[in-house]
């Protein structure tokens, strides 16, 4: 049979084809088609049969199963990626052909050109070969990194430290230059650099300190031009952008592994030192004849503007946008670079500083254990005594690889200077001094298994550079542009790279100080501030240990009153147990309870059974009295027994069920649960301190629909006028313990405590402290009133979040005083 099959002039000869339905006029009559489905099955029977026909696949599971994503899984410290160089190398010379899944680019534009400087093609390939292999020997190595200047540089004193900011202030107004004409590529592209995170401040840089050829009217107006060494320089140079680029290859070899991260990281920084050192022979030449680049760019916007105008095209019409395929390339390769140039600007100016040379300095990194389980924080001071923390797990991995760094640059300065002699000329040494553990030292690597503690004295410069410099890579500031990055190529990496997933590495329990100073920092001692209710991250000792919430942070030997055993008889039968096992095991009662919008549920079958299953008891034996008394009497009725018993009951149940919180409902009670809507009593019913319930609280708050209210919610971030009632303040331990830093600062009119919310919960990854910041924060008073449980509540601190103006930040603040 065949049939006509409609508009699309196909046919079939079989019943299928036959009992297809097609898309017809409905009611034609001379339709043949609809004549004869007229004598066809009807419809019910056709759904029906359809019905019956209809299976479904047994379910199956794979074999072997799926393994799970790469991307989230944790590599061992032991664990050493393969890098490929000529796959690196081809991966730096992609912008000749680009295959993006289905679609391939050629001749795109080259990052990090220098044909234009002259340098023909396969030199250029060359210099990436030797540059490839120095970073990858690098950084596949858990070997040290040190500086070498040849004993350039000299001693550690002022003309020392003046050549090294020198040369360091030369490579960074290099770097410029790169990062100008890389953005030149993207704006021919999209005629917008404003995108450009430091576009703006590299072509400011070059137009005030490099060239030559823009002029400004103002006649006091002098170029700082980079001061270059009389002698070595360049030597001194180039040794400084090999030790600067091995530290960067190093450090992200160690924050995650992939092959397109490393493909991407190594022939960047590959890239950048061929640059760098191109560009040492005349940088004010080069500079000039980037910005006549970028004029030319504006030129040519211009005037394609004014012959759309010409071709009658409004000004205010919006262009429209096309997709551009090669979109994916310039977003990776600017993206990446956005990162990495804050990183390698951040390396050579944290330890220098940028405003010449500094009399004293002090660089301190600590990390320390905050709370209970596997929260760490990490703080960090730099040399201008600005102050960064973060409590978030993958940016400890972060701070832990510039850490192996430096201590593995230690080691080795420890061996080399066990024979040297002194330095005559030494007029400033700098002194280091660590400590360092981790749970389980036997997971590491023999090469990242560090002395416990130790502390050196570093006469020379070449030392200086290899430690100060290595300490930069450890902390919070630039493990904020490393989250950042991994994160990025984590999404980015297998859209581009097909079958490449980034893994990182696994977290481990890590405690440590790393102090960095020299002899004018500790000649100066005597002339520093001090105080008992502030320390600095050196002298804040109660950071080698847990902190307990309620704790007295400034009299740490003491005893602690919040884990304090009951004075029971029967508690001095057992063995004192340490203060963390006692904290650990008060805070495991925290695990059942339950949070509402507006109460906290703690749940007491235990309670309520005993009670219910005396009462039963003594009830029935109220009963059983008068039928099994055979002693009967005269006037005295038994079963008056059995009312009196339930009168006892009763009165027993209404003690028992106003025990612990003013209104608890028989509907609760019998639900063997209790309702808790403040601190005072969720302490009550779980047996615990106050401090212990703000402090369970605060570190669950952002994982809970728990909101607050009440005179001391101010650190709490979600509040309700009908919350759960924070009625009790929190101590300055209990916030330390929780993950919040608190800073004592010195303002113009008065001394204020600026507190910053470092918790992993936060919204900020990390909490950065300037003279100038805005956050939660609180003038302190002048006079202290003694800290007793009577008057405490009268000496709350109310915090408020506020722009807090300080000329200097004086330490943390350790104070025993409460905040609400």
């Amino acid at each position: 049979m065949s049939t006509d099959a409609g508009p699309s002039g196909s046919s079939g000869n079989s019943d299928v084809d036959s009992q297809a339905p097609t898309i017809q006029q409905p009611g034609n009559p001379d339709n043949a088609v609809d004549k004869e489905l007229q004598g066809a099955i009807p419809l019910q029977n056709v759904d029906q049969s359809r019905k019956r026909r209809r299976t479904y696949p047994p379910i199956s599971l794979p074999d072997p199963l799926p393994q799970p994503n790469a991307q989230y899984e944790r590599r061992s410290l032991n664990y050493e990626a393969k890098v490929d160089i000529e796959h690196t190398l081809a991966f730096a010379a992609r912008h000749k052909r680009l295959q993006l899944r289905d679609i391939e680019l050629t001749d795109l534009p080259k990052y990090d050109d220098t044909s234009h400087y002259k340098i023909p093609e396969k030199e250029e390939q060359r210099l990436w070969r030797i540059e490839i292999e120095r970073l990858v020997g690098a950084a596949s190595s858990h070997e040290h990194i040190l500086f070498d200047s040849n004993g350039k540089l000299g001693a550690t004193n002022a003309a020392g430290f003046r050549d090294i900011e020198a040369i360091s202030d030369q490579i960074a107004c290099n770097v410029c230059i790169i990062h100008h004409d890389n953005g030149l590529l993207d704006a021919k592209d999209k005629h917008d650099r404003s995108e450009k995170r430091f576009f703006s401040t590299a072509k400011r840089r070059l137009e005030t300190r490099l060239s030559e050829s823009v002029e400004y009217e103002d006649d006091n107006f002098k170029r700082a031009k980079p001061r270059i060494l009389d002698a070595n320089n360049r030597e001194i140079y180039f040794a400084y952008v090999d030790f600067v680029t091995a530290l960067l290859a190093r450090y992200l070899y160690r924050c995650a592994t992939a092959e397109g991260w490393h493909d991407i990281c190594f022939s960047t920084l590959a890239k950048w030192a061929t640059k760098l050192k191109i560009l040492e022979k005349d940088p004010v030449a080069y500079a000039s004849l980037s910005l006549e680049a970028a004029d030319d760019l504006g030129d040519e916007k211009e005037q394609v503007d004014y012959l759309g105008l010409l071709d009658g095209k409004s000004p205010f019409s919006k262009k429209e946008e096309k997709f551009n395929p090669s979109e994916m390339y310039h977003l990776e390769e600017n993206t990446f670079r956005e990162i990495l140039i804050f990183m390698f600007i951040h390396l050579l100016r944290a330890p220098w500083g940028d405003s010449g040379e500094k009399a004293e300095f002090e660089i301190t990194t600590r990390v320390y254990r905050s709370g209970l389980g596997e929260s760490h924080t990490a703080i960090n001071s730099d040399k201008d005594a600005e102050f960064f923390a973060a409590n978030d797990r993958r940016q400890m991995r972060y701070v832990r690889a510039g850490l192996d760094i430096l201590l593995a640059n230690a080691r080795q300065v420890q061996i080399k200077g066990a024979g040297r002699v002194a330095q005559d000329d030494a007029s400033d040494p700098v002194s280091l001094t660590w400590s360092w553990n981790v749970a389980d030292i036997t997971l590491r690597p023999p090469s990242l298994r560090h002395p416990a503690n130790g502390a050196l004295e570093l006469t020379t410069m070449d030392d200086v550079v290899s430690i100060v410099t290595a300490q930069a890579l450890s902390g919070v500031d630039i493990s904020v542009e490393a989250r950042a990055m991994v994160s990025l190529m984590r999404h980015h990496i297998p859209l581009i790279h097909e079958g490449h997933n980034l893994a990182e590495f696994v977290d481990e329990d890590l405690v440590a100080h790393v102090n960095v100073y020299n002899k004018s920092f500790a000649d100066s001692k005597d002339r520093r501030i001090v105080g008992a209710d502030f320390k600095s991250l050196t002298e804040a000792t109660v950071f080698a240990t847990r902190i307990v919430p309620g704790s007295d942070l400034v009299n740490a030997h003491e005893p602690n009153s919040v884990l304090a055993r009951p004075s029971h008889f029967w508690n001095r039968l057992w063995p004192i147990q340490p203060e963390e096992d006692v904290l650990r095991a008060s805070m495991n009662r925290t695990d059942s309870w339950t949070f509402d919008e507006k109460s906290v549920i703690v749940p007491c079958k235990t309670y309520v059974r005993t009670l219910l299953a005396l009462a039963v008891f003594i009830v029935a034996g109220g009963l059983a009295i008068p039928f099994s008394s055979r002693v009967r009497l005269e006037g005295v009725d038994p079963f008056n027994i059995a009312s009196f018993t339930w009168i006892a009951v009763i009165f027993m149940l209404l003690l028992a069920q106003s025990r612990y919180v003013p209104a608890w409902a028989w509907h609760d009670f019998l639900h063997s649960r209790i309702v808790c809507r403040n601190v005072t009593e969720l302490a009550h019913v779980s047996k615990l301190d106050p401090q212990l319930v703000l402090h369970k609280l605060l570190i669950t708050e952002k994982g809970t629909n728990l909101h607050t209210r009440g005179p001391y919610n101010s650190m709490f971030c979600r509040t309700a006028e009908d919350g759960f009632s924070i009625n009790v303040p929190c101590a300055t331990s209990t916030l330390w313990a929780s993950g919040f830093v608190l800073f004592l600062a010195i303002g113009k009119t008065d001394r204020h405590i600026q507190v910053s919310d470092a918790r992993p919960i936060s919204e900020f990854l990390a909490a950065t402290h300037h003279s100038f910041s805005k956050c939660m924060g609180v003038p302190l008073p002048a006079e202290i009133s003694i800290q007793t449980s009577q008057v405490k509540h009268q000496n709350v601190l109310k915090l408020r979040e506020d722009r807090f103006e300080g000329e200097r930040i004086l330490g943390l603040y350790m104070g025993n005083r409460y905040f609400g």
